[in-house]
């Protein structure tokens, strides 16, 4: 089950909608080695699990088994581990907030938006 799916390109690169169906083939096609990797090593951080092209697939599984894709053309390996953490940490307290509905898909949470957003922009440069 996908958690949330946000886009985060560079506001001056133009995305089509075609180009959102590609990240999310792209993404949903490297679940199967993310679970391949992450049984293979303890590390949280899966490094680039699949590449499509020119496109890298990165994954991040926490210790309760919730993972993590980002599909990004760049390849930087320190900049992309500390964007996981920072997206883990929002994703905890998010799901820790005592208001938040259960029931509720964690993409209606502004609180876990704004993380990944501001994870974006503080790791990868992402306007």
């Amino acid at each position: 089950q996908v958690v949330r799916e946000l886009s985060i390109d560079d506001a001056s690169r133009a995305t089509t909608e075609r180009d959102d169906y590609v990240f999310e083939l792209i993404a949903r096609g490297a679940l199967d080695f993310v679970d391949e990797r992450a049984w293979e090593s303890n590390a949280a951080y899966l490094k680039v699990v699949d590449r499509f092209n020119d496109v890298n697939v990165y994954a991040y599984v926490t210790s309760t088994r919730v993972k993590f894709v980002l599909c990004a053309e760049m390849r930087a390996d320190e900049p992309m581990r500390a964007f996981f953490a920072d997206v883990h940490e929002g994703y905890c307290v998010a799901m820790m907030n005592p208001m938040r509905d259960e029931d509720a898909p964690l993409d209606t949470s502004e609180v876990f938006q704004r993380a990944v957003r501001a994870a974006a922009r503080k790791r990868l440069g992402v306007v």
